[in-house]
Parts: C-alpha cells; sequence; structure tokens
C-alpha cells in the first residue's frame, strides 16, 4: 500500500459522504438531505448500541458474562461476511468508476486495496458500535483488567478484516465464473441469499439452544452447553479462540496472532486478486 492509495481512498470517502455536500453545496434540499442522513445513522447507532448492551446485560445477569468475547466476535464476523458478499458485485467489481481508476497511472494492486479498504471503513463504524456496546455489558459484569480494554479495541478494528477477505475472495470467484455467464445477476444474487439464509438460521439457531436449555436445564446445564457449542464453533473458526483467549485470559501471543493473521490474509488477498481484476471487470462490463 502506498501514498496513492490513501489519496485514492480519501477521495472515494468524500465524495460518497454528505460532507463535501455540506461544505459546499448550496442547495437547501441536498443539504437537508445530507442532515436527515447523518441524523438517521446516529439514531440507528444509538438502538443499536442500546440493543447490543441490553444483550451483554442478560448474558451477564444469566452467568454467561465469559461468554460475550466469543459472542461479540461471532457477531462482527457473520455480519461481516454476509455484508461483504451483498456488496463486492458493485464496489470491488462493476462499479462504475473502473474505467476511469484504470487509466490514471495508478497499480491496480492499489485499486483493489483501495475499494476494500473501503468496504471495510464503511461497515467498520456499525461494528465497532455493538463491540464497544458489548464491551461495556462485559466490563460491568467481568470486570477485566485495564488492558483487556485496550486489547478488545484494537481487536474490533481488525475483527472484521478476516470475514471480509474471505467474502470478497468469495465474491471474486462468484464474478470471475459468472462474467461471461448470461444469467450472471441471479446466479450471483441466488448463492448470496443462501449464505445470508445459513447465517440468519445459525443466529436462530444459538438462540434457540439457549433458550431451550433455560427451560429445560439447570444454570450449570446451560452454562455447560453454551460453553460448548463456543468451543464447537471456535474450532472451525480459530481467529474466535484467538480473540477469546486475548480477552478472557489476557493471553498475549493470541492478541499478536490474531492481529498478524488478519493483516497477512489482507495482504495475501489484494495481491491474488489483482492479477485477474482487471480481466474480471473487463469481462463484466462487455457483457
Amino acid at each position: 500500500m502506498n501514498s496513492k492509495t490513501l489519496v485514492l481512498l480519501r477521495t472515494i470517502l468524500l465524495s460518497t459522504s454528505g460532507r463535501n455536500v455540506l461544505k459546499y453545496s448550496k442547495d437547501k434540499k441536498r443539504r437537508g438531505r445530507a442532515i436527515a442522513a447523518y441524523v438517521g445513522k446516529m439514531i440507528l447507532y444509538i438502538c443499536l448500541a442500546v440493543y447490543s448492551i441490553l444483550m451483554a446485560v442478560g448474558y451477564g445477569m444469566t452467568g454467561l458474562a465469559n461468554s460475550i468475547p466469543a459472542i461479540c466476535i461471532l457477531i462482527i464476523t457473520l455480519l461481516s461476511f454476509v455484508f461483504t458478499l451483498l456488496k463486492t458485485n458493485g464496489y470491488l467489481f462493476g462499479f462504475k468508476e473502473y474505467d476511469m481508476l484504470v487509466s490514471m497511472p495508478i497499480e491496480v494492486k492499489s485499486i483493489v486495496a483501495c475499494k476494500f479498504l473501503y468496504m471495510y471503513l464503511v461497515s467498520l463504524p456499525w461494528f465497532a458500535c455493538i463491540s464497544f456496546a458489548l464491551l461495556i455489558g462485559y466490563g460491568i459484569y467481568a470486570q477485566p483488567a485495564l488492558y483487556v480494554y485496550l486489547f478488545w479495541i484494537m481487536l474490533t478494528l481488525v475483527t472484521p478484516l478476516l470475514p471480509t477477505v474471505i467474502a470478497s475472495l468469495i465474491g471474486a470467484l462468484v464474478a470471475k465464473l459468472g462474467s461471461g455467464f448470461r444469467f450472471k445477476k441471479a446466479a450471483q444474487t441466488l448463492f448470496m441469499f443462501v449464505f445470508v439464509m445459513f447465517a440468519m438460521a445459525l443466529s436462530f439457531s444459538l438462540q434457540f439452544i439457549i433458550e431451550y436449555a433455560d427451560e429445560k436445564s439447570s444454570m450449570k446445564e446451560v452454562l455447560s452447553t453454551s460453553s460448548n457449542l463456543f468451543q464447537r464453533i471456535e474450532d472451525y473458526y480459530p481467529p474466535m479462540k484467538w480473540f477469546d483467549r486475548a480477552i478472557a485470559e489476557g493471553n498475549v501471543v493470541c492478541f499478536f496472532l490474531f492481529f498478524a493473521v488478519s493483516l497477512l490474509e489482507f495482504f495475501v488477498f489484494y495481491q491474488l486478486v489483482a492479477r485477474s481484476y482487471v480481466r474480471i471487470n473487463s469481462r463484466l462490463t462487455s457483457h
């Protein structure tokens, strides 16, 4: 990543936000829409934060405070994965400014990195809102050491990277396979719909298992069931285990391992996608 990537990223962020409208536009309707958009986002942020805090309090009151870190990364991972799948076609591939960007003296790798970081930064405030709200609930019931708060905040910044990269790779594969297919839009939509349904089913399954255990079992069995459930998920998704141990146990090795793997995967991702990026977008625009 170089200075051109950062300049391009800053330009895209400014052009897609309401900041320039409020700063330079004299059209009252456009300024009003920009203000309404900011107010609407603030209301959604507040609602999301309150919901997350209440969820953390609920887990804390039932003795599941130690499961809050695992719940946090699970929610962010699923949301980041699904949202990235829905945005890959149109953000990373097949976007309107493609011809203009490739005509500039900018490397393809820089364009890929810029578009990926744009997807990441646009979604980051939502994930941070969830994570920091859960951190408040976790702090109330678990009362961790001060460095745990720092660990949590720093890991929140990189937690969406892993699922975003995985979803982007899947999106790149779908775009590559469907770029010459007549019904590529329908195929891509169906593929993403399946993943959305899977994520929703997993979320409802987790809630059902905990509620069912709460009705049929003692609190000790509820804790055991929840612990076993998260342990199984951690076996399939090691970063969840690293996050949990970095927060719950203060494991510095897991903290740096999570950080390093997230950044390394991002580096490998844009290196791989850049090799066929121009070809994929050219085929998409030509069809």
